[in-house]
């Protein structure tokens, strides 16, 4: 449907402008322990905005803007976070990292409540076409009733098959998305003190605990994406 496309192509790009924001805003305050420069405030705030890039780039460059430095220099150890050890951020750094990290945890574990909830009304629906099934071949019925109620079995299996899939691709884009984010904030954390290490990482395991709980979700929606199988 053209209508369905176009939601899914937004969000799509929201996903996307969420994903490249949220990774761009913990490496962001992650460098004011890395870069010091002249150019501070309003300047960086746009230097970041550059790198996220786009409306949502503006907003997230103007709130670091106002506590990161660098100028250039940002840019070089954007590029560079990995070669850096025992950063040891101020409170209010450390603060800002740890609020950005558990703001994208939240978002995550929201997005696998609602698709759990999802999927559990995909699995009624699935559980309902097989008991309807069941009965209409073991009803003794006129032939023409029991082929319009298998025609009907059918086509709703085939509008839960085709919500299923769509379900799924997504599932599988934001999997994706927030492995990436698993990924930085581990290369983010090896760069920290050992004490500020341990408090960032309190985040990243949190967020694992997410990633292993949407893999349950997409599985169930795979078999979502089948036909029920119904006992001979």
């Amino acid at each position: 449907m053209p209508g369905g496309t176009q939601n899914s192509a937004q969000q799509n790009d929201q996903n996307a402008a969420q994903k490249a924001t949220q990774t761009s805003a913990e490496r962001a305050i992650l460098l004011q322990g890395v870069v010091t420069g002249a150019v501070i405030g309003a300047g960086v705030g746009a230097l970041t905005g550059a790198i996220v890039g786009g409306k949502d780039g503006a907003a997230i460059g103007a709130g670091v803007g106002t506590i990161v430095g660098g100028g250039i220099g940002t840019l070089v150890a954007k590029k560079q976070i990995k070669d850096y050890h025992d950063i040891q951020l101020k409170n209010e750094q450390l603060a800002a990292l740890l609020t950005k990290a558990k703001e994208y945890n939240s978002a995550v574990a929201s997005y696998n409540d609602t698709l759990q909830q999802e999927v559990a009304q995909l699995e009624q629906k699935q559980e309902s076409e097989r008991m309807k099934t069941t009965k209409a071949k073991q009803k003794k019925a006129r032939q023409k009733q029991v082929l319009q109620t298998k025609e009907k079995l059918k086509q709703a299996e085939e509008e839960r098959i085709t919500l299923a899939k769509e379900k799924l691709k997504q599932a599988e884009e934001k999997r994706a998305s927030v492995g990436e984010a698993i990924s930085e904030r581990r290369e983010l954390s090896e760069a920290l003190i050992k004490s500020q290490k341990e408090q960032y990482q309190e985040t990243l395991n949190d967020l694992d605990k997410e990633s292993s709980r949407l893999d349950g979700i997409i599985a169930n929606l795979r078999v979502m994406s089948e036909p029920a199988r119904i006992g001979s």
